[in-house]
């Protein structure tokens, strides 16, 4: 029961992003062009003053990045749980998770962490990268669908 609620769960926030877009790079697109260098002075030294309204798209930016990752590590754990019974589909979906991080680190040249653009190519994100990760999200979606109904039968 608790394996159909976790991909359940995947299927829908999957479809979600699918259909919606990663809620990340919409609320990084929607904040002003100098927001994310107040992000990166504000990491490395806390204003005394900073915008309650940039402070609230940061802090669910925060939210946005934690549950990625957690749907990350679902759908991987969850995939991996599943490989003696659906192995092709679920080495699909770790394949497909492990390359898409590949070529988004490989397309985004993340600067040294030190560095203080360390968010500027959150801005500059190419359009096919977006477009690479809602099929990469459809893909998930689709697989987790036929796993799910395989289960129930």
């Amino acid at each position: 029961m608790f394996l159909f609620m976790i991909v359940w769960a995947v299927i829908v926030f999957s479809a979600l992003i699918t259909v919606k877009g990663n809620p990340i790079y919409t609320l990084i697109e929607e904040l002003p062009d100098d927001a994310i260098d107040l992000l990166a002075d504000y990491m490395n030294h806390p204003p005394d003053e900073f915008p309650e309204e940039l402070r609230a798209k940061f802090m669910q930016l925060g939210r946005y990045a934690i549950g990625q990752i957690l749907l990350f590590l679902v759908e991987m754990l969850t995939a991996a749980y599943l490989l003696d019974k659906f192995f092709i589909l679920a080495i699909t979906i770790i394949i497909k998770d492990l390359v898409l991080i590949l070529v988004s680190f490989y397309t985004m040249k993340y600067p040294k962490v030190s560095s203080e653009k360390i968010f500027n190519p959150l801005k500059t994100l190419p359009a096919w990268l977006i477009s690479l990760d809602r099929f990469s999200y459809l893909l998930s979606s689709l697989i987790f669908i036929y796993i799910f109904f395989k289960m129930n039968v």
